[in-house]
């Protein structure tokens, strides 16, 4: 017979182990649905009496920290960038600006215009951009062809969410 549950939440282990239920004083794991600290009074019997494999899928996951580590990851990589430009705030910069990123090989998720929150010119506007990329040697390419084309840029911008 065997059982596969997350070490974190070793629920049927520790029971099985001592040969009564047992409950675990934390069940930290990203897998939300299998974080027992306690086995139900009809659980233990039967998992002592018939089970041969428990299977763990991706249900037994919360998607939402799955989606955060995710990202956590891709950050660390490179692959996903948020950048900060001032330009002009006049009709077609942000098209320009688009353009670029475009030219670049880069994606563009997500766009944040600021004016009250940002230390600039009344005249100009700030441009937050959460860009996918293909790491960090792409970035500063991205950032370089920017700077290039007269565009103030800034990489890693923690203020802005």
């Amino acid at each position: 017979m065997f059982g596969v549950e997350a070490s974190a939440a070793a629920s049927a282990l520790v029971s099985r182990r001592a040969g009564r239920i047992v409950a675990l004083e934390s069940a930290d794991t990203i897998a939300d649905g299998i974080a027992v600290k306690r086995l139900g009074d009809l659980t233990f019997p039967l998992i002592e009496r018939d089970v041969a494999v428990m299977v763990l899928s991706g249900g037994n996951i919360d998607v939402n920290l799955v989606s955060r580590i995710t990202d956590r990851g891709l950050v660390a990589d490179g692959r996903l960038a948020r950048v900060a430009v001032t330009v002009p705030d006049r009709p077609g910069h942000l098209a320009l600006l688009t353009q670029l990123v475009a030219e670049a090989g880069a994606n563009v998720l997500e766009v944040a215009h600021r004016r009250a929150f940002a230390d600039i010119s009344v005249r100009d506007v700030e441009i937050v951009m959460r860009l996918e990329t293909r790491g960090r040697e792409h970035v500063a390419a991205i950032m370089a062809l920017l700077a290039q084309r007269g565009v103030a840029v800034r990489q890693d911008i923690r203020d802005v969410e």
